[in-house]
């Protein structure tokens, strides 16, 4: 088995963080991944990061490690657990359409609990595979996040706030 390539970057929380998001995960795939694929890869983090805009604190940490056929995607955020959304998109509703492409394209991911310093989504996207086709791969997040680094200012979440429901497809 080949070993996989890991790259990591901190973007800033803005309106340019999902180009960013993107132009890291073309050049990270660049070579490895077939054109298809990294399209699908470049699709998944745009939504991913997006979302992390829009819901999240802080600094967005992007994480992708990459090996051909396969591609590890986490994006990490300061912000408070949340509920895990239903994954049907609403044809009249803007917006709402970010998890259920992952879910889509992804053969697995979760939406995770940091605690204190935030959230991840993690997922896998395997070249020509789709939801429900994986072999069961269960990362988990510190092989994501390479060990146990983390963003160092965690969002402030208030107390009580209900326990992330983490979703795998």
């Amino acid at each position: 088995m080949t070993a996989a390539l890991a790259q990591s970057i901190v973007l800033e929380l803005g309106l340019l963080a999902p180009r960013e998001a993107r132009e890291h995960a073309r050049r990270a795939c660049a070579g490895v991944t077939s054109k298809r694929h990294a399209e699908e890869v470049r699709l998944v983090v745009s939504e991913l990061v997006t979302n992390a805009v829009r819901h999240g604190k802080g600094q967005i940490r992007l994480v992708l490690r990459v090996r051909r056929g396969e591609v590890f995607v986490a994006v990490q955020d300061g912000g408070c657990a949340f509920a895990v959304p239903l994954l049907v998109a609403d044809p009249f509703r803007e917006g709402g359409r970010g998890l259920p492409i992952v879910a889509e394209l992804a053969s697995d991911w979760a939406i995770e609990s940091l605690g204190e310093a935030g959230n991840v989504v993690w997922c896998v996207v395997h070249a020509g595979a789709r939801r429900g086709a994986g072999a069961g791969v269960r990362p988990g997040v510190a092989f994501l996040l390479g060990g146990t680094e983390r963003i160092d200012e965690p969002g402030s979440c208030e107390p009580g706030q209900p326990s992330l429901t983490k979703t795998a497809v």
